[in-house]
């Protein structure tokens, strides 16, 4: 999102400034104006990854293998669900499929 959103918003701002016509028409169209634009999907992102934190908070998962007479532990973090991949696939997927028809 961090990279779609500002290239999206330069897309949109070039369309506008051009036009849909390809006569350039004098329009402004600020850079303030512009960095706003870009906010509403980072908000969104950061809602999903809020969300999911409280929902579905990691949790240490703990695994013990012996290879070739070595004893290795390995600590990692995880969600107990799908939940964080299955909902950025989603938005994610989206924002390239509304990237497509810009």
């Amino acid at each position: 999102v961090m990279t779609l959103s500002p290239l999206f918003v330069k897309i949109w701002r070039i369309w506008k400034l051009v036009g849909a016509s390809g006569i350039p028409r004098r329009t402004q169209i600020s850079h303030m104006k512009t960095f706003l634009y870009t906010l509403p999907p980072i908000g969104i992102q950061a809602i999903i990854l809020l969300a999911i934190s409280v929902a579905d908070p990691p949790r240490q998962k703990d695994s013990t293998s012996i290879d070739d007479g070595v004893l290795t532990h390995h600590v990692t973090c995880g969600h107990e669900t799908n939940a964080l991949f299955v909902t950025e696939i989603i938005f994610e997927g989206s924002l390239i499929v509304i990237g497509c028809f810009l």
